[in-house]
Protein backbone atom coordinates (compact mmCIF):
# COMPACT_ATOMS: atom_id res chain seq x y z
CA UNK A 1 0.00 0.00 0.00
CA UNK A 2 1.32 3.47 -0.90
CA UNK A 3 2.31 5.54 2.11
CA UNK A 4 0.60 8.91 1.76
CA UNK A 5 2.35 10.48 4.75
CA UNK A 6 5.14 13.00 4.37
CA UNK A 7 5.66 15.98 2.13
CA UNK A 8 4.70 16.26 -1.51
CA UNK A 9 8.37 16.94 -2.30
CA UNK A 10 9.32 13.48 -1.01
CA UNK A 11 6.60 11.86 -3.09
CA UNK A 12 7.73 13.72 -6.20
CA UNK A 13 11.37 12.75 -5.68
CA UNK A 14 10.46 9.11 -5.04
CA UNK A 15 8.43 8.81 -8.24
CA UNK A 16 11.10 10.68 -10.20
CA UNK A 17 13.79 8.24 -9.05
CA UNK A 18 11.61 5.23 -9.89
CA UNK A 19 10.90 6.62 -13.36
CA UNK A 20 14.56 7.38 -14.10
CA UNK A 21 15.67 3.97 -12.84
CA UNK A 22 13.06 2.05 -14.87
CA UNK A 23 13.66 3.93 -18.12
CA UNK A 24 17.42 3.86 -17.80
CA UNK A 25 20.22 6.23 -18.58
CA UNK A 26 20.31 7.56 -22.14
CA UNK A 27 23.95 8.59 -21.89
CA UNK A 28 25.19 5.08 -21.11
CA UNK A 29 27.75 6.50 -18.68
CA UNK A 30 26.64 4.81 -15.47
CA UNK A 31 24.79 7.75 -13.94
CA UNK A 32 22.57 5.44 -11.89
CA UNK A 33 25.43 4.01 -9.84
CA UNK A 34 24.38 6.19 -6.92
CA UNK A 35 21.24 4.05 -6.49
CA UNK A 36 23.40 1.13 -5.36
CA UNK A 37 25.20 0.75 -2.01
CA UNK A 38 28.44 2.71 -2.19
CA UNK A 39 27.37 4.48 -5.37
CA UNK A 40 28.26 8.07 -6.25
CA UNK A 41 26.26 11.07 -5.03
CA UNK A 42 23.25 12.30 -6.99
CA UNK A 43 24.41 14.41 -9.91
CA UNK A 44 23.84 18.06 -9.33
CA UNK A 45 22.70 18.80 -12.85
CA UNK A 46 19.52 16.78 -12.26
CA UNK A 47 18.38 19.54 -9.94
CA UNK A 48 18.59 22.38 -12.46
CA UNK A 49 15.38 23.98 -13.70
CA UNK A 50 13.20 21.36 -15.30
CA UNK A 51 15.72 18.68 -14.30
CA UNK A 52 17.45 19.22 -17.64
CA UNK A 53 20.70 17.50 -18.36
CA UNK A 54 23.73 19.58 -19.15
CA UNK A 55 23.50 18.46 -22.77
CA UNK A 56 19.96 19.85 -23.01
CA UNK A 57 21.10 23.06 -21.36
CA UNK A 58 23.90 23.53 -23.89
CA UNK A 59 21.64 22.66 -26.81
CA UNK A 60 18.94 25.10 -25.69
CA UNK A 61 21.47 27.88 -25.08
CA UNK A 62 23.11 27.49 -28.48
CA UNK A 63 19.74 27.37 -30.21
CA UNK A 64 18.41 30.48 -28.49
CA UNK A 65 21.63 32.32 -29.35
CA UNK A 66 21.34 31.38 -33.02
CA UNK A 67 24.56 29.37 -33.13
CA UNK A 68 25.45 27.04 -36.00
CA UNK A 69 26.09 23.56 -34.65
CA UNK A 70 25.41 19.89 -35.21
CA UNK A 71 25.22 16.96 -32.82
CA UNK A 72 26.71 13.49 -33.04
CA UNK A 73 25.52 10.64 -30.84
CA UNK A 74 28.15 7.90 -30.53
CA UNK A 75 29.50 5.10 -28.37
CA UNK A 76 31.16 6.25 -25.14
CA UNK A 77 34.56 7.86 -25.79
CA UNK A 78 37.27 8.16 -23.17
CA UNK A 79 40.13 9.78 -25.08
CA UNK A 80 40.47 12.67 -27.48
CA UNK A 81 41.46 10.26 -30.23
CA UNK A 82 38.33 8.14 -29.71
CA UNK A 83 36.15 11.24 -29.73
CA UNK A 84 37.69 12.54 -32.97
CA UNK A 85 37.13 9.18 -34.66
CA UNK A 86 33.53 8.95 -33.44
CA UNK A 87 32.77 12.46 -34.74
CA UNK A 88 34.53 12.00 -38.06
CA UNK A 89 36.68 15.04 -37.32
CA UNK A 90 40.42 15.70 -37.20
CA UNK A 91 41.98 15.59 -33.75
CA UNK A 92 42.97 19.27 -33.91
CA UNK A 93 39.31 20.30 -34.19
CA UNK A 94 38.55 18.87 -30.76
CA UNK A 95 38.37 21.33 -27.90
CA UNK A 96 39.75 19.76 -24.73
CA UNK A 97 38.36 21.44 -21.60
CA UNK A 98 40.59 21.03 -18.53
CA UNK A 99 39.73 22.14 -15.01
CA UNK A 100 42.78 23.38 -13.10
CA UNK A 101 43.26 24.73 -9.62
CA UNK A 102 45.37 27.86 -10.00
CA UNK A 103 46.44 29.15 -6.63
CA UNK A 104 43.22 29.04 -4.60
CA UNK A 105 40.76 29.08 -7.48
CA UNK A 106 39.48 26.60 -10.07
CA UNK A 107 39.61 27.78 -13.69
CA UNK A 108 38.69 26.14 -16.99
CA UNK A 109 41.16 25.97 -19.87
CA UNK A 110 40.30 24.97 -23.44
CA UNK A 111 43.00 23.73 -25.78
CA UNK A 112 43.10 21.81 -29.06
CA UNK A 113 43.02 18.07 -28.45
CA UNK A 114 46.12 17.82 -30.64
CA UNK A 115 48.19 19.99 -28.28
CA UNK A 116 49.60 19.71 -24.78
CA UNK A 117 49.10 22.21 -21.98
CA UNK A 118 52.08 24.17 -20.60
CA UNK A 119 51.34 24.81 -16.92
CA UNK A 120 54.34 27.15 -16.65
CA UNK A 121 52.77 29.56 -19.14
CA UNK A 122 49.55 29.50 -17.14
CA UNK A 123 51.34 30.21 -13.86
CA UNK A 124 53.18 33.14 -15.39
CA UNK A 125 50.05 34.56 -17.03
CA UNK A 126 47.98 34.36 -13.84
CA UNK A 127 50.90 35.19 -11.55
CA UNK A 128 50.33 32.18 -9.31
CA UNK A 129 52.90 29.85 -7.82
CA UNK A 130 51.07 26.55 -8.22
CA UNK A 131 48.68 24.92 -10.67
CA UNK A 132 47.33 21.40 -10.77
CA UNK A 133 44.59 19.45 -12.50
CA UNK A 134 41.37 18.92 -10.56
CA UNK A 135 41.04 15.39 -9.25
CA UNK A 136 38.20 13.18 -10.45
CA UNK A 137 36.51 13.70 -7.09
CA UNK A 138 36.84 17.48 -7.28
CA UNK A 139 35.58 17.53 -10.85
CA UNK A 140 32.51 15.53 -9.92
CA UNK A 141 31.84 17.56 -6.78
CA UNK A 142 32.07 20.87 -8.67
CA UNK A 143 30.34 19.91 -11.92
CA UNK A 144 28.64 16.52 -11.60
CA UNK A 145 30.76 15.40 -14.58
CA UNK A 146 33.38 12.74 -15.20
CA UNK A 147 36.66 13.29 -17.09
CA UNK A 148 36.23 13.39 -20.84
CA UNK A 149 32.84 15.08 -21.03
CA UNK A 150 33.51 18.60 -19.72
CA UNK A 151 32.21 21.16 -22.25
CA UNK A 152 34.39 24.19 -23.14
CA UNK A 153 32.22 26.85 -21.52
CA UNK A 154 32.23 28.98 -18.43
CA UNK A 155 29.03 30.79 -17.37
CA UNK A 156 26.16 30.22 -17.98
CA UNK A 157 27.09 26.54 -18.46
CA UNK A 158 29.84 26.01 -15.89
CA UNK A 159 30.74 28.36 -13.02
CA UNK A 160 34.43 28.92 -13.78
CA UNK A 161 36.52 31.64 -15.40
CA UNK A 162 37.25 30.47 -18.95
CA UNK A 163 40.51 30.64 -20.88
CA UNK A 164 41.05 29.46 -24.45
CA UNK A 165 44.31 28.67 -26.23
CA UNK A 166 44.73 31.01 -29.17
CA UNK A 167 45.29 28.18 -31.65
CA UNK A 168 41.68 27.00 -31.18
CA UNK A 169 40.64 29.81 -33.50
CA UNK A 170 42.77 28.66 -36.43
CA UNK A 171 40.01 26.10 -37.13
CA UNK A 172 36.57 26.95 -38.52
CA UNK A 173 34.80 24.84 -35.90
CA UNK A 174 35.28 23.30 -32.48
CA UNK A 175 34.11 19.81 -31.47
CA UNK A 176 33.54 18.68 -27.90
CA UNK A 177 31.76 16.19 -25.71
CA UNK A 178 28.77 18.08 -24.39
CA UNK A 179 28.41 16.96 -20.78
CA UNK A 180 28.18 13.33 -21.92
CA UNK A 181 30.61 10.66 -23.06
CA UNK A 182 28.16 9.69 -25.81
CA UNK A 183 27.15 13.07 -27.27
CA UNK A 184 29.30 15.55 -29.12
CA UNK A 185 28.60 18.98 -30.53
CA UNK A 186 30.47 20.52 -33.48
CA UNK A 187 30.10 24.29 -33.23
CA UNK A 188 30.99 27.09 -35.63
CA UNK A 189 34.16 28.73 -34.28
CA UNK A 190 32.82 32.27 -34.67
CA UNK A 191 29.78 31.36 -32.60
CA UNK A 192 32.02 29.74 -30.00
CA UNK A 193 34.13 32.89 -29.81
CA UNK A 194 31.02 35.04 -29.50
CA UNK A 195 29.29 32.97 -26.85
CA UNK A 196 32.14 31.56 -24.77
CA UNK A 197 33.69 34.98 -24.10
CA UNK A 198 36.93 33.27 -23.13
CA UNK A 199 40.15 35.06 -22.21
CA UNK A 200 42.63 34.22 -24.97
CA UNK A 201 46.34 33.59 -24.54
CA UNK A 202 48.92 31.00 -25.57
CA UNK A 203 49.41 28.15 -23.11
CA UNK A 204 50.23 25.20 -25.36
CA UNK A 205 53.50 23.31 -25.29
CA UNK A 206 55.90 24.31 -28.06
Amino acid sequence: MLDTSGSSEKHFLAWFLIFRFMWGNSSGSGEFSWLLPGGAAIRRQWYTAGMSTLLWKIREWLTVEGAKFREVHHAPTYTSEESAQARGEELRVGGKALLLKCGDDFRLFVISAALGLDSGKIRRYLNVRQTRFATKEELFELTGLVPGCVPPFGPPILPFPLYAEESIFTNDRIAFNAGSLTDSIILDINDYHRLAQATLFSFCKT
